[in-house]
């Protein structure tokens, strides 16, 4: 769902908007292979999908990108998802450090890095 107006507003929930689009899911992880990725190099990832982080971590842990991601930063809404499970996931792929950044009490980001 989407807001022609606001591009922060595309949620796959039915919130914001009454525009919908349908997307395929993307399977073809020989993709990532052609962007010939330096090996070595320290990549940084950064979700925010309003709920959906366990899912999006899962994906990127099948992908062939996952041993080069040192550093994922990820918006945590407690009222959405459960902490614990993205970190016990993430501890399972070798993070180590999480650190919470942002002052709110229930919604804030946790930085984790291997």
């Amino acid at each position: 769902f989407f807001d022609q107006k606001h591009t922060g507003a595309a949620s796959l929930t039915k919130t914001y908007s009454q525009d919908e689009k349908t997307i395929a899911e993307f399977k073809d992880y020989k993709f990532f292979e052609t962007l010939n990725l330096n090996k070595g190099i320290n990549i940084i990832c950064k979700i925010d999908v309003e709920g959906h982080e366990l899912e999006v971590i899962t994906q990127l842990i099948r992908s062939c990108l996952i041993s080069d991601l040192k550093t994922i930063f990820f918006e945590c809404d407690e009222c959405w998802v459960d902490k614990s499970k993205i970190q016990d996931k993430l501890k399972s792929i070798g993070f180590t450090s999480f650190k919470k950044i942002g002052k709110g009490k229930n919604h804030y980001d946790i930085i984790s890095t291997k």
